[in-house]
């Protein structure tokens, strides 16, 4: 879970751009730091004559602007050590299951938001936030599907702390060649929606990966899209090109 709450979306850390400050939560003793019992922050911007309240209120505006007022209202009122935050005291955040999820014609699927948490191989090349190109393949159709849909049934959780909460595969149509799974972080329970589309006389499976909440998501779906590109790669006959994270 070491991604997810730096992402915007869940897990257990902040961490902004250069310069900018870091925020930790971690397990703690003593409850003077924060004022709540057994977690603990340390700021990188944060002098050492500031108060406790002060850092702890800096700490609250800054996961309220990255994540949202309940987001933050969650995390510093909630006490308890994190194996007890883990255990289910924070409420989960999964957010509204987006309505316009499924296959367009020719594979294609939907366009990213305007948030950069988001992939879509339907995205436009000259949207360079959101553009993943198509994953080809030089075998038959069905061969195709049945290598990617077994990597995604074999994909490993929490793989690398970033998927903590589990995965889900809610629609699997062998005959149209269409997935659709979501992906959990572990400590707010936030959903990312992905989805494969098949264009068979294309030879190109289509894909999108999308967090539902936040802005920024700390590359934790690039991190997800290219460990299963790098599982098609190892199968042979698949040109695929990873993506970088914002």
């Amino acid at each position: 879970e070491e991604e997810r709450l730096g992402r915007g979306r869940g897990g257990d850390h902040v961490e902004r751009a250069e310069g900018a400050t870091i925020l930790r939560m971690r397990p703690s003793s003593s409850s003077s730091e924060t004022g709540e019992e057994g977690f603990s922050a340390s700021s990188s911007s944060s002098s050492s004559s500031s108060s406790s309240a002060s850092r702890r209120e800096a700490m609250r505006q800054q996961v309220s602007s990255v994540f949202g007022a309940a987001a933050a209202a969650a995390l510093f009122t909630v006490s308890g050590r994190r194996d007890e935050a883990q255990a289910g005291l924070f409420p989960k955040m999964p957010g509204e299951t987006p309505q316009n999820l499924g296959p367009r014609g020719g594979g294609n699927l939907a366009l990213c938001p305007e948030t950069p948490n988001c992939f879509s191989t339907t995205t436009p090349k000259e949207d360079q936030v959101h553009f993943m190109a198509p994953l080809k393949f030089n075998k038959s159709p069905d061969e195709a599907w049945s290598q990617i849909v077994k990597v995604i049934e074999t994909y490993p959780i929490p793989n690398g702390g970033i998927d903590g909460g589990g995965k889900k595969i809610i629609t699997l149509d062998n005959e149209k060649k269409y997935l659709y799974a979501q992906f959990e972080s572990k400590l707010f329970g936030f959903v990312d929606d992905f989805e494969l589309s098949m264009a068979t006389d294309q030879k190109a499976v289509y894909l999108r990966s999308a967090s539902r909440l936040g802005d920024s998501d700390f590359g934790v779906n690039s991190k997800r899209i290219n460990w299963m590109l790098n599982e098609l790669k190892l199968l042979g006959g698949w040109d695929v090109k990873p993506v970088e994270g914002a």
